[in-house]
């Protein structure tokens, strides 16, 4: 851990000529298809013009929007996702997954309701927080199931 880390800041040793900070990212990437896709979608209000562009690209390059699952923000979706994507079938393993989904479910309602209390966040602020926050505890368990059970992503 770190090595792609300089004076704090992120540098690509694949492509040693991305400024630090910076991400390479390719259109023709099928892993970096969907995460660009989504980008596009949130730079939309900000520069059309330029969602749109990053969309044919990723689109001339084979990528399918149509293929992409909505997602609602709930622990089920959240599970959902995780099941389908980690191909998880072990009764064991599905029920300690979905155990820690539902504690981080709580977590989050909880911090959630603690911020909308306080009365420092909008609404929009809140469920970028909550969808953080899920993303962050699916990615962090889908990491410890798999290696649990041995699948190497």
């Amino acid at each position: 851990m770190g090595d792609h880390l300089i004076d704090g800041e992120f540098q690509s040793d694949k492509y040693p000529t991305t400024p630090r900070g910076k991400v390479p990212l390719s259109v023709k990437d099928p892993m970096a298809q969907d995460l660009l896709w989504e980008y596009a979608q949130r730079r939309r209000s900000v520069d059309a013009e330029f969602s749109d562009d990053l969309e044919t690209a990723i689109r001339s390059h084979g990528f399918d929007p149509t293929t992409l699952r909505p997602h609602d923000g709930t622990v089920a979706d959240a599970w959902n996702s995780f099941r389908d994507e980690a191909k998880v079938s072990d009764p064991a393993l599905v029920a300690s997954v979905q155990t820690g989904f539902s504690i981080g479910a709580a977590t989050v309602a909880s911090r959630l309701e603690l911020m909308a209390l306080r009365g420092n966040a909008s609404a929009g602020e809140i469920a970028k927080v909550a969808g953080d926050l899920f993303r962050q505890s699916r990615n962090l368990l889908m990491a410890a199931i798999a290696a649990a059970a041995g699948v190497t992503r």
